[in-house]
C-alpha cells in the first residue's frame, strides 16, 4: 500500500514525506503509512492504518462497553488520538481490504454519516451517539468531539485480495510506474526491463526501512530515475556517439523530465538541482530550456 500511494503521489507532483511504521513519540505506538504531501506553499499529512485479514473482521465486531474489551477499531483510533497531541490537522484513513465491510459495518455507517453531516441533526447526531457508546474513549465522548474527529478520519476499503498471489494491489502497483513511463516516453522494452523490477526494488526500500522514522521519499525516487534512465538507455543504444555522452543525455533527459512532469527538484540530490534546468509549469503548457 505504502509503495501504490508513493507512486500514485508521484504522479500527481505532491510527493513530499514518505514513512513507514511511523513511530509516535509517545506510548511506542506507530502509524502504518505516513505521508507528507503538497503542491506549492501548501501541504497536508496523511495518515493510514492498513487492516486485512480474519482478525481484523471478528475483532471489529467485539463489543467495547464491556470493561477490558477492545477492538482492532477502536484501537486504530485510540492511535489517531494520540498522534492528533503532536499533528492535530492530518488526515486518517482507516484502510481495509475488499470482503472486510461486514466486519466493520457497526461503525461504517455511522461514521460516514458524521462525515458527510454539516451539522449535529436527524442521523448525523444518532450516528454520533451510536459511535459514542461503541468506542467508549474518553475523548470522543461529546458529540462535538466525535463529528469533528470522524470529520477528517474516515473509512476507506481497497479493492485488494490478499488471498491472491499476484494480486489486484500488485497490478494497479505495475499500472502507476507504466503511467509514468508513458509520461517520460520510456514505456518500450518490457521484456528487458519489466516494471516487476522496479516494484521489486521499491518494496524491498520500504520494507529496509520500515519503523526506522527515516523519510524514504529521495531513496524510491532514485530508484525510479535509475529504472527510467537504464529503459532511456536502451532507447539510445542504436545511437552513434561517445557512450559517456550517451550516459550523460538519458541521465539529464530523465531528470529534467521527472522536474518538469512530476515537480521533484527539491527531493533530487544537490548535485542534481542544476541551476540549468529551468522548469515552469507544464500543466498549462510550459516548457524546458
Amino acid at each position: 500500500m505504502a509503495c501504490l500511494l508513493f507512486l500514485k503521489e508521484l504522479r500527481l507532483g505532491t510527493i513530499r514525506e514518505l514513512y513507514t511504521d511511523y513511530p509516535i513519540e509517545t506510548n511506542q505506538l506507530s502509524l502504518d503509512i505516513l505521508l507528507r504531501v503538497g503542491s506549492g506553499n501548501s501541504s497536508k499529512e496523511k495518515v493510514y492504518e492498513v487492516k486485512t485479514g480474519e482478525s481484523f473482521k471478528k475483532d471489529a465486531t467485539t463489543s467495547t462497553k464491556t470493561k477490558g474489551q477492545s477492538s482492532e477499531v477502536r484501537d486504530v483510533i485510540l492511535t489517531f488520538l494520540e498522534y492528533s497531541k503532536q499533528s492535530p490537522e492530518f488526515e486518517g484513513y482507516i484502510s481495509f481490504s475488499n470482503g472486510l465491510s461486514v466486519g466493520i459495518n457497526n461503525y461504517l455507517g455511522s461514521a460516514n454519516r458524521l462525515r458527510m453531516g454539516a451539522r449535529l441533526i436527524g442521523d448525523v447526531k444518532v450516528a454520533a451517539e451510536d459511535l459514542i457508546a461503541r468506542l467508549n474513549i474518553k475523548d470522543l465522548s461529546t458529540q462535538r468531539d466525535i463529528h469533528k474527529f470522524f470529520k477528517r478520519v474516515r473509512f476507506e476499503e481497497e479493492p485488494y485480495d490478499n488471498q491472491q498471489a499476484w494480486s489486484t494491489l500488485d497490478e494497479h502497483i505495475r499500472s502507476e510506474i507504466l503511467e509514468i513511463a508513458k509520461t517520460l516516453d520510456v514505456d518500450d522494452h518490457v521484456h528487458e526491463l519489466p516494471y516487476e523490477y522496479l516494484a521489486s526494488k521499491l518494496l524491498y526500500t520500504i520494507q529496509k526501512h520500515t519503523g526506522s522514522g527515516i523519510d524514504i521519499t529521495k531513496e524510491l525516487l532514485a530508484e525510479v530515475m535509475d529504472f527510467m534512465y537504464l529503459r532511456r538507455l536502451f532507447d539510445s543504444h542504436s545511437i552513434p556517439g561517445v557512450r559517456e555522452q550517451i550516459k550523460g543525455d538519458a541521465r539529464l533527459y530523465v531528470k529534467t523530465e521527472m522536474i518538469s512532469k512530476f515537480k521533484v527538484e527539491t527531493l533530487l540530490p544537490e548535485e542534481a538541482q542544476t541551476s540549468s534546468v529551468a522548469v515552469t509549469d507544464t500543466g498549462v503548457g510550459g516548457t524546458i530550456e
